[in-house]
């Protein structure tokens, strides 16, 4: 998860930068050529790129794993390529709901599958319904070691944006089947089960959090092994914190998660919850905490930015 994590300054600047100037691959560290010898240190460090190369203003990599899908009146932001890890943004006119469905359906065309396909529910924080942010599932091809994810929203521009990830790893595709050799990102050693997919195969399931009305929201990614859980992302919204975080437990009280307790911790909101399935019993954590000064825009709304939690022990 690092990779991407720190590459979040660099594919901001990108984003921000899809003005700059310099259509093709020949002058695509050009932006780059106006920084000091230790701003550029400092920048190819920070972000794990292995030299300037590596940011592409208006440029699609070349060699990708994976298809950029050739939308209608397709502007091309850039890509960002690390050691483990490529991104690529382009923006459109069609609506998110038809880009989405377009981006996705060429993967799968090309053999890219559901990387949980048994568990519908990984993503836990998930869009407000009536949403206009779409969120493909984590899709994975076999043999190919690695995860793809795409991310539609609109840009705030009248554009549909659509951010592709792809990072590669040694996890097996799908999650949780049996592997009989290993591929070049694994290990011999490395566990051939998935431990969340047996945990939930004994009949746990993990809950669908929708996001209160009219709220945004960028997943940021989940951790588990084989005791723990945790999913984590950013929401957006016009609502106060303890709205925010009654909207949640709601939720989770409808999907039979008991509310054991409330409370707050310096700005952090914490509620404990608890569900039994057959013999065994959860006892989960939402936890949501406001950053002050963090915005979104929505049209013409500025939304505040709330960090949210939701793990579990077993």
């Amino acid at each position: 998860m690092l990779p991407s994590i720190r590459a979040a300054g660099c594919f901001a600047l990108l984003t921000i930068g899809a003005g700059l100037p310099g259509p093709a691959s020949a002058q695509s560290a050009a932006p780059l050529q106006g920084l000091t010898d230790a701003e550029l240190d400092l920048l190819l460090s920070a972000t794990d790129l292995l030299d300037p190369n590596g940011f592409l203003p208006g440029v699609i990599a070349p060699d990708l794993p994976f298809r950029v899908a050739p939308f209608m009146n397709r502007t091309v932001v850039g890509s960002v390529i690390q050691p483990f890890s490529t991104k690529v943004v382009v923006r459109t006119t069609l609506n998110p709901e038809t880009a989405s469905a377009i981006a996705e359906g060429l993967l799968r065309r090309d053999g890219w599958l559901d990387m949980y396909p048994t568990n519908p529910t990984m993503e836990v924080f998930q869009d407000a319904p009536g949403s206009t942010t779409r969120g493909a599932p984590l899709l994975c091809k076999p043999g190919l070691g690695g995860q793809m994810n795409i991310n539609v929203f609109p840009n705030g521009s009248g554009l549909t944006q659509v951010n592709y990830s792809f990072q590669a790893f040694g996890a097996a595709c799908p999650s949780g089947r049996a592997r009989t050799t290993p591929n070049a990102y694994e290990s011999v050693y490395e566990n051939a089960v998935d431990p969340l997919q047996t945990l939930l195969s004994s009949g746990v399931t993990i809950p669908v959090l929708p996001a209160p009305a009219e709220a945004l929201i960028e997943p940021s990614g989940n951790e588990y092994s084989g005791s723990y859980y945790k999913t984590y992302a950013k929401v957006f919204s016009s609502l106060s914190a303890e709205q925010v975080r009654a909207a949640y437990v709601g939720r989770l009280n409808a999907q039979d998660w008991a509310t054991t307790s409330s409370t707050r911790k310096g700005s952090e909101l914490i509620s404990t919850v608890r569900r039994t399935f057959g013999k065994r019993t959860l006892t989960a954590t939402f936890a949501l905490t406001p950053r002050p000064g963090q915005t979104r825009m929505n049209g013409t709304k500025s939304l505040q930015q709330y960090d949210v939690k939701f793990e579990f022990t077993y």
